[in-house]
């Protein structure tokens, strides 16, 4: 009886082993390997996470600094006259010779692709003359003002232009968009 004994321990030591090391096989190491898989998806989400942070954060200081250059841009837009109807810029000038009281001839010389070129030829007092190309300078307008004559006008001429003593003629190039 003995022997038997003997074979039923190394038999039931044998299955137990075998059950352990088929558990250990089966269950526990894949668990371990779904553990560690686990673990680094996390840890790359994370990494994911922090990124989308950042780069979250930057998107908010950009739309900040959007909102600011949106204006910016806006005001740079309206130094530019518009091309097809530049009809907003002849009424800022017919009013600008209104409020100087000066009398106002406006002649288009050409339109080239991102510029129109003007003639202006006022007649008025010396200061209103000034006064009118004071305020054409502080224009919200890009304006460069070209070959200029000043001359004062004939007693003929004067008549015609009651109290006015000067004639001012000149060219402008006003920039488009």
């Amino acid at each position: 009886m003995k022997i038997d004994l003997k074979k039923k321990t190394y038999i039931t030591l044998a299955a137990f082993s075998s059950i352990h090391l088929l558990l250990i096989l089966f269950v526990i190491f894949p668990l371990f390997q779904d553990i560690t898989k686990g673990a680094k998806e996390l840890l790359s989400k994370r990494e994911k996470l922090a990124a989308l942070e950042v780069k979250t954060q930057k998107a908010a200081v950009l739309r900040k600094k959007l909102q600011v250059l949106k204006s910016d841009l806006e005001k740079i837009q309206n130094l530019f006259v518009d091309f097809q109807m530049p009809i907003e810029f002849l009424q800022f000038l017919e009013e600008t010779a209104k409020n100087c009281d000066v009398s106002i001839d406006i002649s288009l010389l050409g339109k080239r692709e991102k510029e129109l070129d003007l003639r202006l030829s006022l007649i008025g007092t010396f200061p209103n003359c000034l006064k009118f190309l004071d305020k054409l300078e502080s224009a919200p307008y890009l304006i460069k003002i070209g070959d200029f004559t000043a001359r004062k006008l004939e007693k003929i001429e004067q008549k015609e232009a009651s109290m006015q003593n000067v004639k001012f003629d000149f060219s402008i190039e006003v920039l488009t968009r």
